[in-house]
């Protein structure tokens, strides 16, 4: 890592001068008031700087209640699951946003560039009231802090596996217009060794090659009493699939390649009408290109396989706010459209499918104040959505929140009703979609409680419970292809225990988290009746270590997750073991004048665990990252 860096601000700025605040938050600014009835986590700038992560997976690994689902390498696919949710029940926002795909209804965590991001918010629990689709695990919430000062920053990562990550932004204006302009550069030539678990025998994960382009241009200005906020993205990656690992197999060196394309608008307009309320407009325009080919398809001599998508999204939502005597109340429309055009269709689609949405919404809140007792917060909400290829949905939400006279201390109740429509690929796809599904719709409640009492420690405790049914999953229809269904029911319970704790002046941060969480098939006229629901692990733990003494940093993270199953009979075949893994890294600051120059080291899995997350998808071994950073 070589970063080059150019600020006004001194040296407690440095990256090796501050520990991670702490992340589970009682006070901090909510982007949506409703966050802070769920369990809620805020990872802060700082806290980002000090993982120095190359993809957005890297940041979230250790929040609770959260799992990546990664096929390995750092050109693998990566999707977020949250408590026992799948990829696309969690929503992923950019300010408020959302990026989700409506093809594939999931968002690529490899592909989301990182060197704009300030601060991540991520809220486990039902939102769909509140958001709309796709939020009935939670939501992924990634924020720009406010214009500070003028900065200038490059940054250059070299690791194991020809991996190479560059990312540069700059970050310029005055309180009236400002403006962040990032770009980023991600390779790998994807080729790391690793043992198998049939034979034992050392392979090699070659040709699993990923290049990525990205630009991104962040502008927020005030004129009059609007503020605008425009968010402008453009991307370009390609990888080649080398597909799963099978013992054995006869090698091929014409593995399919995939190209995608994206360009993302976006742009928010807040007007302070007068004191008590507020407008709010937010348009959402995506252009996404796939080409997927692949020469072995049909066999040698015949003729390539090729799959090319268009897919478009535009959405437009219009809200309104306003603070009356007791309650704050909040009233938004939203209109939307998506179009899919790609060869890969279902013959009767003719190339093209189309969705058309109008949704309405409200929500009030408002707060009792009890004598001698303490406050107590409240909030409800409903929605409406209105597809017009999969019909109508009514979500609600009811949020409490106890807050008594013990300083620190919080105590949250959440009740909501959620749905998710099926994504293009899941009706349409050729020989997979099936145009008869139906939305899936859940009840999620949440109870927690949160301790802030103390400057150096807290702690949160959330327990959950969730029905969902018409569950969408992938049902083999013969050997060799699937198809979309509904189950009728999924049952996902558990809970959530973490704590944060600041030791001798803050130089020691220590960080802990446990997840349990059951889901289960719970459809009785299910042949899997019981059955746990494929890739959710029952059990996740993570932890985090830094120490910082005068100009040194020493981190360490750790993560474990217990065994699950890839098949959903839950057969002994199936299972795929639990792993334990270890990373570690080792910062030095050395200040010169006004440079202030960063040595770092990073080991990652530093017990060279042997691993999969995906099954026959084989993670890398031990890694290795260093470099450099300069800060002016």
């Amino acid at each position: 890592m070589i970063i080059v860096s150019s600020n006004l601000k001194a040296k407690e700025d440095t990256l090796s001068s501050v520990l991670p605040d702490i992340r589970v938050t009682a006070d901090r600014i909510l982007s949506e008031k409703s966050l802070k009835y769920n369990a809620y986590n805020l990872i802060t700038t700082d806290e980002i700087k000090q993982k120095n992560p190359w993809q957005m997976n890297e940041v979230l690994n250790n929040v609770p209640g959260i799992f990546i689902n990664d096929y390995g390498g750092l050109g693998g696919l990566k999707t977020i699951s949250m408590r026992g949710s799948t990829s696309n029940q969690s929503l992923i926002m950019i300010d408020g946003i959302k990026i989700n795909s409506s093809q594939s209804g999931i968002s690529d965590l490899s592909l989301v560039p990182i060197s704009f991001i300030d601060e991540i918010e991520v809220a486990r629990g039902g939102f769909s009231a509140v958001f709309g689709g796709n939020a009935i695990g939670g939501i992924v919430n990634l924020r720009a802090s406010d214009y500070e000062k003028n900065k200038f920053n490059l940054a250059i990562n070299v690791g194991s596996f020809g991996e190479y990550f560059i990312s540069g932004f700059s970050e310029f204006g005055s309180d009236k217009i400002n403006q962040k302009i990032s770009a980023e550069f991600k390779t790998s030539e994807g080729d790391y060794p690793f043992i198998s678990n049939e034979s034992h025998k050392k392979n090699n994960r070659a040709s699993s090659d990923f290049i990525m382009y990205s630009a991104s241009s962040f502008t927020r200005m005030n004129v009059s009493n609007w503020q605008l906020s425009n968010w402008v993205i453009l991307q370009k990656s390609g990888r080649n699939i080398p597909g799963q690992f099978i013992e054995n197999a006869i090698k091929d060196d014409n593995l399919p390649i995939l190209k995608e394309d994206r360009a993302i608008f976006l742009l928010k307009a807040n007007n302070q009408i007068n004191k008590n309320s507020t407008l709010s407009l937010s348009v959402n325009s995506k252009i996404d290109n796939y080409l997927y080919l692949d020469k072995e398809y049909y066999g040698e001599g015949f003729p390539e396989f090729k799959a090319e998508f268009v897919n478009k999204d535009f959405v437009l939502n219009l809200k309104f706010n306003s603070d009356i005597g007791m309650f704050d109340y909040n009233i938004s429309a939203e209109t939307g459209y998506s179009l899919l055009t790609g060869n890969q269709l279902e013959f009767a689609t003719n190339e093209k499918v189309e969705r058309y949405l109008l949704a309405v919404s409200g929500k009030a809140e408002s707060d009792i104040k009890v004598s001698s007792i303490g406050e107590i917060d409240y909030s409800l909400g409903l929605r409406f959505d209105n597809f017009s290829d999969v019909g109508k949905s009514l979500s609600s939400f009811l949020g409490i929140l106890f807050k008594p006279e013990v300083p620190g201390f919080q105590a949250k109740f959440q009740i909501s009703s959620n749905f998710r429509p099926p994504s293009f690929n899941e009706m349409y796809y050729l020989n997979y979609g099936n145009s008869d599904l139906r939305p899936e719709k859940s009840i999620s409640l949440n109870l927690g409680l949160m301790n802030n009492t103390f400057d150096k420690i807290n702690f949160q405790l959330d327990g959950f419970y969730m029905i969902t049914n018409d569950r969408i999953v992938s049902v083999p229809k013969s050997q060799i292809s699937w198809s979309a269904e509904n189950i009728s029911k999924v049952i996902t319970k558990g809970f959530e225990i973490s704590a944060n704790i600041y030791l001798f002046k803050k130089y020691l941060y220590f960080n802990l988290a446990y997840t349990y969480q059951d889901a289960r098939n719970s459809a009785e006229d299910d042949n899997n009746y019981g059955k746990l629901i494929v890739y959710m692990p029952q059990e996740i733990i993570s932890g985090s270590f830094v120490f910082q003494y005068e100009n040194f940093t020493l981190g360490t993270t750790l993560r474990y997750s217990g065994y699950y199953f890839s098949l959903p009979d839950n057969s002994y075949e199936s299972i795929i073991d639990g792993y334990s893994l270890l990373d570690s890294y080792l910062n030095y600051s050395w200040i010169l004048g006004k440079v202030d120059i960063n040595f770092r080291f990073d080991c990652r899995n530093i017990f060279n665990e042997q691993y999969e997350i995906i099954k026959n998808y084989p993670m890398p071994g031990r890694s290795f990252r260093i470099g450099m950073a300069i800060i002016y």
